[in-house]
């Protein structure tokens, strides 16, 4: 049996409207070259609703539509000294 290369822990509130995900790179030998990438797809989320996304290492902010997020995914990139990234994700709120 091959160990996998990836750990991930995503936790989102009851109603959908905020989450995390922790994306974790278990096995340094696996990354190809110095940044390794997995495609996260969020099952936590609420599909009709645009959502403001962090990612923690980069401080990067971004808004995405549900549906995107849960089916075309979402590149996470982690390379150099950091092994993991902190993916915070919360529905954007409607007028």
């Amino acid at each position: 049996m091959r160990a996998t290369a990836w750990c991930l822990l995503e936790y989102t509130a009851l109603d959908h409207s905020r989450g995390y995900c922790g994306v974790f790179s278990v096995n340094q030998r696996e990354m190809d070259g110095p940044t390794a990438e997995y495609l996260l797809r969020l099952r936590g989320i609420d599909w009709s609703r645009e959502h403001l996304i962090t990612l923690d290492n980069s401080g990067e902010t971004f808004r995405m539509a549900g549906r995107e997020l849960a089916n075309t995914g979402l590149i996470i990139q982690i390379g150099g000294s950091m092994l993991s990234d902190l993916v915070l994700y919360a529905a954007v709120a409607t007028c």
